[in-house]
């Protein structure tokens, strides 16, 4: 069985307003690439299907948000020795993504927050009572690190005809993990003469907060409609992401 995992929306309001512009079409463009994950029978995570599909995706994307930055390049008339240092910054970084982004242990640590929904099955809650509690989760920069979730989670209504449930969980993650993982991240995406200490002055606020609303049908386990929202925010620069699943057929 496999689940087909879609972005519904995408909103991003970054700090520098002119990346913005060269990047948002190609942000819109690629917004809705599936992300295929393969499960049991019961709707048990089991790993990412058709990876092939989706590491072409990524090679296609890379390669046109550097000609994009190419043609800006040409376009301002930016002398030779600047634009050799900013293509070398931005190469750079989008090596970086790429190398990220191809990974299936990146995908896998990044998309935890979906493959983490699918344990319904014999799973026990109580109606009309608020879970909370603090649990460890995988950093969304790095494999190797846990971070400190604050998560409250209930189920919000019960349908008795049909046995279908509807979960609500929301987690916000410990901002200083994020901050301190995050600078981490961008001094490694940096080109070594270009790396420099970062101080949480440079970059004043991490956030993610994420909702999920979930309709799991009691019996199976299997998940019929899934809501996942995702907020980030890196100081200025902010990130409203919103999926939805659709079960399809293995080929």
């Amino acid at each position: 069985y496999v689940l087909k995992y879609q972005t519904l929306k995408s909103k991003h309001d970054m700090k520098d307003k002119e990346a913005q512009k060269i990047l948002e079409p190609l942000m819109q463009k690629y917004m809705d690439v599936p992300l295929y994950i393969a499960t049991n029978e019961y709707g048990t995570f089991q790993d990412l299907a058709y990876w092939d599909k989706t590491q072409a995706v990524v090679d296609t994307m890379i390669s046109e948000v550097l000609d994009t930055f190419k043609a800006h390049w040409a376009q301002e008339g930016l002398t030779e020795g600047i634009e050799e240092a900013e293509k070398k910054q931005i190469e750079a970084i989008l090596e970086n993504m790429s190398a990220t982004m191809k990974s299936k242990q990146m995908t896998l640590a990044g998309a935890s927050y979906l493959t983490d929904l699918l344990y319904f099955h014999g799973t026990h809650m109580s109606q009309n009572h608020e879970y909370t509690g603090t649990q460890q989760s995988k950093s969304p920069w790095t494999t190797d690190e846990l971070i400190d979730v604050e998560t409250t989670a209930q189920i919000h209504r019960v349908e008795y005809d049909n046995s279908w449930v509807t979960y609500y969980r929301t987690q916000r993650y410990d901002a200083g993990q994020l901050l301190e993982g995050f600078m981490r991240q961008m001094q490694k995406s940096l080109p070594p003469e270009q790396v420099q200490e970062l101080t949480p002055e440079d970059i004043p606020f991490v956030m993610i907060e994420t909702f999920l609303d979930l309709d799991v049908h009691t019996n199976t386990g299997w998940p019929g409609a899934a809501f996942f929202k995702k907020v980030s925010q890196v100081g200025q620069r902010q990130q409203v992401k919103t999926w939805y699943v659709e079960m399809i057929f293995d080929e």
